[in-house]
């Protein structure tokens, strides 16, 4: 089991790749919630309806819910069974700013964005980015905000192995080999946007070598 630092690429085998640069890679996708299209070699979000379901047992009058418009999971199939897995997200977004987006790992794979594990990624001021860790409704961790290297696509990884889960943004360590309580039976991976500002270059999922 790896510490700190990101495992090697050879500690990794290619589960899954997807290169947005034609519709029928977005064809593989499981789409939940909203639209997605290839918009400049990129899958882009087109809804703005706050349509995903978000903080459904959310009681306190007035917390704002911010709901995603778009929801996407992997095929089943990739994540059958997964314990372990690294995904890595080639976001676009405008320029130092850092993107807005939510993945989920160890979801159900239907319409509730919040029903699992979920990353909420958000800017935090000029080339600044903050993230928090979330099960289902509940907020467990939330990072500082953190200077991340802007470029036209940059890297969001996810790692997770061993009940521990690592996740980067280009050279900024969001968080580092955090503790998680697994959630059983759960397996499927997705990802939320709230519209097409964020788009996705490509999406690859690597599991580890036995």
């Amino acid at each position: 089991m790896w510490r700190g630092a990101p495992p090697p690429d050879d500690h990794w085998k290619r589960a899954l790749e997807l290169k947005f640069t034609a519709k029928g890679a977005a064809s593989k996708l499981s789409v939940a919630a909203g639209r997605f299209d290839i918009l400049n070699k990129a899958l882009a979000g087109q809804a703005t309806d706050k349509g995903v379901g978000w903080r459904k047992y959310t009681v306190r009058p007035g917390f704002p819910k911010d709901s995603p418009s778009n929801l996407a999971w992997l095929p089943a199939k990739a994540t059958e069974g997964l314990d372990a897995f690294r995904l890595t997200l080639d976001l676009a977004t405008g320029k130092n700013q850092a993107p807005k987006i939510a993945v989920t790992f160890q979801g159900e794979g239907e319409n509730d964005g919040l029903s699992g594990w979920t990353l909420l990624l958000r800017g935090a001021g000029d080339g600044k980015a903050q993230a928090s860790l979330e099960r289902y409704d509940r907020q467990v961790y939330e990072s500082a905000s953190m200077d991340f290297a802007w470029a036209d696509t940059v890297p969001l990884v996810v790692a997770y192995e061993g009940r521990r889960v690592s996740i980067w943004l280009a050279n900024a360590a969001l968080f580092t080999d955090l503790p998680i309580n697994p959630i059983a039976g759960k397996n499927r991976i997705g990802f939320s946007t709230w519209g097409p500002e964020v788009r996705i270059a490509g999406l690859d999922l690597d599991l580890p070598k036995k």
